[in-house]
């Protein structure tokens, strides 16, 4: 899978741990403050597909 941007805090390590939970389930805001990242808007893109991945049924090819 490619993403457009990696996730970065502001002193520009990868975010990981964060985004592995908001891929389980967790709600962004209690994974991660977006006032601690370097580029805030990166994490769209993890929190959309943790919705469409939720709405597809168990089983499917994501």
């Amino acid at each position: 899978m490619q993403i457009e941007e990696v996730p970065r805090t502001l002193n520009g390590k990868k975010v990981e741990v964060p985004i592995k939970r908001i891929l389980m389930g967790a709600d962004p805001g209690d994974a991660l403050s977006a006032a601690s990242l370097k580029n805030p808007d990166a994490i769209k893109f993890f929190v959309d597909y943790r919705a469409k991945v939720a709405l597809e049924p168990a089983g499917a090819p994501g």
